[in-house]
């Protein structure tokens, strides 16, 4: 009994969802974490709730990477740095195929994807 009550209290304050993808094309963190600098500087900055960004990179092995930082706290908005989005996606590229995991104000997405980055222009 006292083994499940301490398990109830676990589930109810972690607060976090992760989850390593277990199909898909395969990418390595050798080859795209020297990146998470530049992309995180790019997804940084004040998110209002449900806001989510998105970054497309190729990694030195071609590979597509998409990244995705939602904010999914309780606050109306907040602000993350690029240090704290860093610390996030890694845990993501260090999954063989990427990754998605929620933590209690943010949820990061790294995947890697066949293909190209793409732009639009006019």
């Amino acid at each position: 009994m006292q083994f499940l009550s301490i398990i109830t209290i676990f589930s109810f304050t972690t607060g976090i969802y992760a989850g390593c993808y277990t199909s898909g094309i395969s990418g390595s963190a050798v080859n795209i974490n020297s990146y998470l600098g530049t992309i995180c500087n790019g997804l940084s900055g004040k998110y209002v709730k449900n806001e989510q960004r998105h970054q497309c990179v190729m990694d030195s092995a071609s590979v597509q990477w998409d990244f995705t930082l939602k904010y999914i706290g309780s606050d109306s908005s907040r602000n993350i740095g690029s240090t704290e989005c860093i610390s996030g996606m890694q845990k993501e590229t260090a999954c063989g195929k990427g990754g998605s995991s929620s933590y209690s104000n943010w949820a990061y997405t790294a995947d890697p994807n066949a293909g190209s980055c793409y732009s639009i222009s006019k």
